[in-house]
């Protein structure tokens, strides 16, 4: 099994549907592509980096786009781009893994009235920068109470 099956079997174990794991991975591809675009261009002249950019600019459908992502990655990785390009998703997995289960805990204990972690639930919450975050969360579709009572 892939470190990217591994992380997916991991995130259905903690309550995470197939189709949570592929929206995921969706919101998570312009941060792994943001990598590999990265990597590519210490590989690439600048006039080649303009070109690809340019070929991406251009890109008609998703397809197009995919098509010159595996490009870049095959560039920057080598044959075995398939397989870094899995690796890079699965360490964002996991982070989102570790996340969740440390949210679920702090709340557990929260609920069960710990003292510290009620502090410090508390002292965050009225924190602007939360706020935000748990605002923006919202506005994207993110049901914090839900999740972290599961």
């Amino acid at each position: 099994m892939t470190k990217f099956e591994e992380v997916q079997e991991k995130l259905k174990q903690i309550g995470y549907t197939q189709e949570k794991i592929q929206e995921l991975v969706e919101l998570l591809a312009p941060e792994v592509e943001h990598s590999l675009f990265y990597d590519v261009a210490e590989k690439l002249s600048d006039q080649d980096v303009e070109g690809y950019t340019q070929r991406i600019r251009q890109a008609q459908d998703k397809d197009a786009y995919n098509s010159i992502v595996a490009e870049l990655a095959k560039i920057a990785y080598g044959e075995q781009y398939e397989a870094k390009m899995h690796d890079l998703f699965a360490q964002q997995l996991d982070q989102i893994a570790e996340q969740t289960l440390k949210m679920r805990s702090t709340y557990r204990k929260y609920a069960a009235g710990d003292p510290d972690t009620v502090k410090s639930v508390n002292d965050a919450a009225n924190s602007e920068d939360v706020k935000k975050i748990m605002q923006q969360m919202k506005e994207d579709g993110f049901d914090f109470p839900a999740e972290a009572t599961k």
